[in-house]
């Protein structure tokens, strides 16, 4: 009998270790894979990039060893992959170069993004590491002048390349978006001859956060401070680079949340925003978290998590059921990072089948990365006082990707309409709760709530004549009020 209830209690201990957010006990030793890169100083991470079978591409500078430049492969059982660099290790120097970020292209090629020189660079590499000199010109691209700051990457569903710039101009400051074929060569269909420009006006201080494409719309988190009003903002634009003036005001939304909150977001399959927010508490010496969910016109869902936000995390990832999941870390004052991680709903309800427990120790920086099996990746550097040697860290835990989407298969019938005051609302779905908001033809909001079952009434007795809308994850319904 002894013997058998250890056989359970083993049975028991092995599930416990598999649940959604445990550490994946057979990924390196016990979730953990440690890297020391042979080389003293602290590094950071300046991009992470996912290829077939999860084969992972990380891009850093070492910062105290004349600034140079490394690429680490590795295979998705985490080993190094040997084939990549010298040793799965590819080494430049940064005296001239800083890397930015990395994409990585389905036929395993790799877009490195770094500042040359003080320009911003796109370089193609081979699955291999070295220079794909087919790209571009001799295997790079400049697609800004010095003038032009920053510089990010996103592909499209061909795998082009828009690239968005900022020009800091002191009268108009504005945003230039290019867009690229494949092999490097400007695109000139999209926008004025391959370039579209977003002035801003008069404003003091400006910058991005977010750059999604979804379906064939162009969206951007644009912050900007205006009469000392500071503002986060979601641009819309159309696949050729045309502002979607149906969108928000004249293309560009305000997003509703405290001006202290830096902010980006992520898009649900039915078009709703997932807003995370967070800055840093010089009082309390922490970073303060919150996430917020606006509906497809940018307007706040209220009905969202508890009066309409999550408090303590910032959103970071929707998985392709549409949970999310939250990252609810927290720092030193010596800038050590204990990781922590939740999954809710999309209507912002914890799911408590996710338990998030880490077998590593305080970390110097922290990425998240998706895996296709549903399964994620936190990828840093230790902490400067637990080193040296300062050494690349990957973590892996369990994720469940939960196949069916909270979206899927969607349908709404409002019925009588016209009515003299009560609507029926049917839909053929259900979710952990259902957000609605009726605004009038204004835009005021006459009422919030949220539908628990498959058939629910609202009551708009009380109201005047006209037209009203109803808003949900499923789209924008008209109402006529009798």
């Amino acid at each position: 009998m002894k013997t058998l209830l250890l056989f359970f209690a083993g049975i028991f201990s092995m599930a416990l270790m598999a649940q959604d957010g445990r550490p994946d006990v057979s990924y390196g030793d016990n979730g953990v894979i440690v890297s020391d890169i042979g080389m003293e100083g602290n590094k950071y991470i300046a991009g992470i990039g996912r290829g077939a079978n999860d084969r992972v591409i990380i891009a850093g500078t070492n910062y105290e060893s004349d600034y140079d430049n490394f690429i680490i492969a590795y295979q998705e059982d985490g080993s190094i992959d040997t084939s990549f660099g010298i040793n799965g290790i590819l080494w430049t120097d940064g005296n001239n170069e800083s890397y930015m970020g990395i994409n990585i292209l389905p036929d395993e090629k790799i877009l490195l993004q770094s500042v040359l020189e003080d320009e911003y660079t796109i370089k193609r590499l081979l699955p291999n590491g070295t220079l794909d000199v087919s790209f571009g010109i001799n295997g790079q691209i400049q697609p800004f002048s010095s003038e032009v700051y920053g510089g990010e990457l996103i592909l499209d569903t061909d795998n082009n390349l828009l690239v968005l710039g900022k020009d800091a101009a002191i009268n108009e400051p504005n945003i230039i978006l290019k867009k690229f074929d494949v092999d490097g060569s400007s695109d000139i269909t999209f926008g004025n001859n391959g370039t579209v420009s977003y002035t801003f006006g008069n404003v003091v201080e400006f910058g991005t956060s977010s750059f999604i494409i979804k379906d064939d719309r162009i969206f951007l988190g644009i912050n900007y401070t205006e009469n000392n009003i500071k503002s986060k903002n979601i641009l819309k634009l159309m696949a050729n680079g045309t502002v979607d003036i149906a969108f928000g005001n004249n293309g560009i939304a305000t997003i509703p949340i405290d001006e202290e909150y830096t902010t980006s977001f992520s898009i649900f399959q039915d078009g709703s925003f997932l807003v995370g927010g967070l800055y840093w508490d010089y009082n309390s010496e922490i970073y303060i978290r919150k996430t917020i969910k606006l509906f497809p016109d940018a307007s706040l869902n209220q009905s969202f998590g508890n009066n309409g936000a999550i408090i303590g995390g910032t959103g970071s990832y929707i998985q392709e059921n549409q949970r999310v999941i939250l990252d609810s870390s927290f720092n030193d004052f010596e800038g050590g990072i204990t990781i922590v991680y939740s999954r809710f709903f999309s209507g912002g309800i914890l799911d408590n089948s996710f338990q998030f427990s880490s077998n590593y120790m305080e970390l110097g920086s922290a990425d998240f990365l998706e895996l296709s099996t549903g399964k994620f990746l936190i990828i840093g550097t230790d902490i400067w006082y637990n080193g040296p040697p300062i050494n690349i860290i990957l973590q892996r835990f369990n994720n469940s990707p939960l196949s069916t989407p909270e979206f899927q298969n969607q349908k709404t019938t409002i019925y009588p309409n016209p009515s003299n005051g009560i609507f029926t609302i049917e839909h053929n779905f259900y979710s952990e709760k259902e957000a609605y908001q009726i605004t009038d033809i204004t835009g005021k909001i006459i009422a919030n709530g949220q539908m628990n079952d498959k058939q629910t009434q609202i009551d708009l007795s009380a109201t005047q004549s006209g037209v009203y809308f109803l808003k949900t994850s499923n789209g924008v319904f008209r109402l006529l009020k009798n």
